[in-house]
């Protein structure tokens, strides 16, 4: 419910914050405990990689619940968590994987107090279906739950859809990953671009991959020549 308040009682309050290290606070600014973040970015630009490293530095304030609904519990996320060090650098129970848990499954989770999860990762909303009022009942219901959603990205470099789009302008933190880079504008401070993985090899694997099959068509192609 609602109410009123006087801006002398606002300026009194004391609203806890992230102890965030400095680091991540050029990245994302200083957010309040239970923030709302979004992240979007087209497949292979980085999204994943960039909300792992920063779920690191959340699991040593709590525990991370990260619902891998779109990749499971598969190779794909497994290298990402290798990549990123996961097992080395957190403690054993404070970043736990979802295997492709639904919405109800993933409430649940939530709802156990005895879980005491404190950041809460959705990879992704589209593949969940998650609607705005799946969005506001979580925000509402678990206000001190900071939640995390990964979303795909249009070819305009906009959030996929409408709901995407609608969540953009509820979140405190708007976070685009492109080419290797996470570029966030947040509600809690200046922010600096993080380079979440170095694009320039990614661009050259491709076509040096390509010249390699070239030079062993070549190859092959001369051997039939030369009969």
């Amino acid at each position: 419910m609602g109410k009123s308040i006087s801006i002398h009682e606002l300026d009194k309050k004391h609203y806890p914050l992230m102890p965030l290290s400095e680091e991540w606070q050029q990245y994302i600014g200083h957010p309040e405990i239970g923030f709302r973040m979004l992240v979007w970015g087209e497949s292979g630009h980085g999204k994943t990689t960039f909300v792992v490293k920063l779920c690191k530095e959340l699991a040593q304030h709590g525990k991370v619940y990260y619902n891998s609904i779109e990749q499971g519990e598969g190779a794909s996320i497994q290298k990402v968590m290798r990549l990123c060090n996961v097992t080395a650098d957190c403690k054993p129970g404070s970043f736990m994987l979802g295997d492709r848990d639904s919405y109800q499954e993933m409430w649940d989770k939530l709802a156990k107090p005895r879980q005491r999860v404190r950041f809460v990762v959705i990879d992704s909303l589209q593949y969940i279906s998650l609607t705005k009022d799946q969005y506001k009942q979580l925000t509402e219901t678990f206000p001190r739950i900071a939640l995390i959603i990964i979303s795909w990205s249009e070819g305009s470099g906009q959030p996929k859809g409408d709901t995407a789009k609608s969540i953009r302008y509820m979140v405190d933190i708007k976070t685009q990953v492109k080419k290797g880079v996470a570029r966030s504008d947040s509600r809690f401070g200046a922010t600096v671009p993080y380079q979440v993985i170095p694009w320039e090899e990614k661009e050259r694997a491709p076509a040096a991959r390509g010249q390699k099959l070239l030079d062993v068509g070549q190859q092959q192609l001369a051997l039939v020549e030369n009969g």
